[in-house]
């Protein structure tokens, strides 16, 4: 009898080691992903802070007003089609020219100089990163990312949302 359970032990022991040791890699690599996911969110959050900064010096220079399409940034030599990739787009090449037509960022357009600092200038939806996280930058610069659920409770009381483009009021830049 101790025979038996002593080669049960030898068995049962390891293979829960592995199990265990298994589970334990697993959670490593879904911590790696999301943390991953979590740097493109930050980094689409610089993105827009960088379109914005250039967006708004194009709207001191015309009379206040934010440009109505970002391919008219293409004449600033500061700004490259890099700025306007994600990771869902990252790898490919593209233009300036026609960037309304393949970044994956939305833009509300029509703001002003006078627009209030707080009203969403350009967002990246979680659906940029595997539906994990979304980012958002203001007029006036700031920014923030957002993990999914957060980003729902952002979407439903962000009043600044109504003139996002892809919302009931709103066109879409895509």
């Amino acid at each position: 009898m101790r025979s038996r359970s002593r080669k049960l032990c030898q068995m049962v022991v390891p293979a829960s080691l592995f199990a265990l040791v298994a589970l334990i890699g697993i959670r490593i690599g879904i911590n790696n992903a999301n943390s991953l996911l979590a740097g493109y969110a930050l980094m689409d959050v610089n993105n827009l802070r960088h379109i914005y900064l250039v967006s708004f010096d194009y709207a001191l220079q015309n009379g206040g007003r934010f440009p109505d399409d970002w391919s008219v940034l293409s004449s600033d030599s500061s700004i490259t089609p890099e700025v306007f990739r994600t990771y869902r787009n990252r790898g490919n090449t593209f233009s300036l020219t026609n960037v309304h037509s393949w970044t994956d960022y939305v833009y509300a357009r029509g703001l002003t100089t006078n627009s209030p600092d707080g009203t969403v200038f350009a967002y990246s939806p979680p659906s940029n990163q595997r539906g994990k996280y979304g980012a958002v930058v203001y007029v006036g610069g700031s920014g923030e990312t957002f993990r999914r659920d957060e980003w729902m409770k952002f979407e439903m009381h962000n009043k600044s949302l109504d003139r996002i483009p892809g919302t009931a009021s709103g066109t879409d830049q895509r």
